[in-house]
């Protein structure tokens, strides 16, 4: 093997290995990926109803994404428990609570909006946190 067909060799693996480092880029920023590597943290959240809401949907304060769905499963009590992943370093303040929004069109979330009443929403003994529709 001569230099020159070394020299070709070496230039074909440093573009397969830059393409796939780029493909790989590209998968992570229209995957949603860079939320996952920013961490979370899990905030369960009683709604009376599903309403349609999925793992995967789009949990917002004040209409910007904060977070994601993690489960929806049955209350013990009545009603369902919603466990969210909310972005690490977002605070959510006390006197806002959970609201399940069901658009015409799309998906239904969970948007955390400051309440119509000035009675702050508190978690319960129990970590819950009540929410409305």
């Amino acid at each position: 093997m001569n230099s020159d067909e070394r020299r070709v060799q070496f230039r074909v693996g440093v573009l397969v290995l830059a393409t796939a480092i780029i493909a790989a880029l590209l998968v992570m920023l229209f995957a949603d990926m860079p939320a996952q590597f920013r961490g979370s943290y899990p905030l369960t959240v009683q709604l009376p109803h599903a309403g349609g809401l999925r793992e995967g949907a789009a949990v917002r304060r004040r209409g910007v994404l904060i977070g994601r769905v993690r489960e929806v499963r049955l209350s013990e009590g009545g009603g369902v428990d919603v466990l969210v992943d909310i972005d690490a370093g977002v605070e959510i303040p006390r006197d806002e609570v959970p609201r399940l929004r069901v658009p015409m069109l799309g998906e239904a979330e969970l948007d955390f909006v400051a309440p119509a009443e000035s009675r702050p929403a508190e978690a319960g003994q129990d970590g819950l946190l009540p929410g409305l529709i």
